[in-house]
């Protein structure tokens, strides 16, 4: 009997190709059947996925990853895809909300973005985001809480709050930017955003005070400073 779904396991995630032949009930009782049986390789993994060969509705593929997840107990963190219309590639976090402990033993921080926001592309989050890459030139990301970029943010970036402007912050581990935002006041560069291979990374904060927005190197002295008015 002749396959409707092949599975390719590359360096980083996956590639599962899906025919477009068959219903999409055999097609999803075909995937339980193999990653239920794969359970033991992928167990606890956390992985990147591509679906090739068959166009899949947001509720479609929302509904393939939460049946591979449970089949298998492993974690889709992203989904690898090109756009039809650009051409272009992304890569697109699942839409799952993280626990970072945070000194309220009552909040979370937000979501985790795995990989890199390219040119073109945009993610925008009610909460707050830890980037775990860079925001390229003519990428956005735009959150509603604090941003934590693990690479540089070269592209634009935006605080969507507006009240209690003192709580939020961006954070990264070099900062030329195109735009900061927070809340309604924005960061005039004097230079324009450049992606760089820097033998150093020079980690920058940029936070709210006195109706203007500061960018300035992360420092013992700026992390109390932040720390005393947010705990207020």
């Amino acid at each position: 009997m002749n396959s409707n779904v092949y599975i390719k396991s590359y360096s980083n995630g996956l590639k599962v190709q899906l025919s477009d032949s068959c219903s999409f009930n055999e097609l999803v009782s075909e995937i339980e059947d193999k990653f239920a049986e794969s359970k033991n390789f992928f167990k606890g993994s956390k992985i990147a996925v591509s679906f090739e060969g068959r166009a899949l509705s947001f509720e479609e593929e929302k509904k393939i990853i939460k049946i591979m997840e449970q089949a298998s107990e492993m974690t889709v963190l992203y989904v690898i895809g090109k756009d039809e219309e650009t051409a272009l590639n992304y890569a697109k976090v699942v839409d799952r909300g993280i626990n970072i402990k945070t000194s309220s033993p009552d909040k979370t921080f937000g979501n985790l973005y795995v990989g890199t926001l390219r040119a073109g592309e945009r993610y925008e989050t009610d909460e707050g985001v830890v980037v775990l890459g860079d925001v390229e030139p003519g990428a956005t990301l735009i959150a509603a809480g604090n941003i934590v970029v693990l690479g540089g943010i070269y592209g634009s970036v935006q605080i969507k709050n507006y009240e209690n402007l003192e709580n939020y912050f961006i954070a990264a581990s070099d900062i030329s930017c195109e735009k900061i935002k927070i809340g309604d006041f924005r960061y005039h560069s004097k230079e324009k955003g450049k992606w760089l291979i820097r033998p150093k990374m020079n980690p920058k904060i940029a936070y709210y005070n006195g109706n203007q927005i500061y960018l300035e190197n992360i420092s013992k002295e700026t992390l109390t400073f932040l720390s005393g008015r947010m705990s207020k």
